[in-house]
Order: structure tokens, then sequence, then C-alpha cells
């Protein structure tokens, strides 16, 4: 068992294909859930789920990379 788990909740503060960030991520074995299956009414697409089992601050350093840079190249307009 991993010794230690986290999911956070995100908000992007631009315009962003989540869908586009998912895809990016999971190529890198990153997993996110796009806020938008969380919602019958298609709410939340702005918004992601972010689940990793970190195994140090090295992990969690690469990760964040991974998502700042899946986010930024994912941005509409």
């Amino acid at each position: 068992a991993p010794a230690a788990g986290a999911a956070f909740w995100l908000n992007a503060t631009r315009a962003v294909d989540m869908r586009q960030v998912f895809q990016r991520l999971l190529s890198q074995q990153v997993v996110i859930a796009p806020g938008e299956l969380f919602s019958v009414s298609g709410l939340h697409q702005q918004h992601l789920r972010l689940s990793h089992t970190f195994q140090g601050q090295p992990n969690l350093d690469i990760v964040l990379a991974a998502l700042s840079e899946a986010l930024r190249k994912a941005q509409i307009g």
C-alpha cells in the first residue's frame, strides 16, 4: 500500500480544455479527472481533481511541473 496519497480539487484561473489536460497528463502516468465528470449538468469545466500517490517531494515537484505545463498548453484563446 502507498505510504501517502492525496486528492486535490483545482480551479483553472484561465480558460483551459481540461480534456486536453487529461490526455497530456495521462501520457505521463498522472491521472486527473476533469471537473465536468462530477456534474450531471456539465458544470465545473474549469475544475479538475488531481489524484496521485506521492513518494516524497521530488515526485510531487515532477507532477506539479507536468500539471503546470499541461494547463499552459491547453489554454483556450
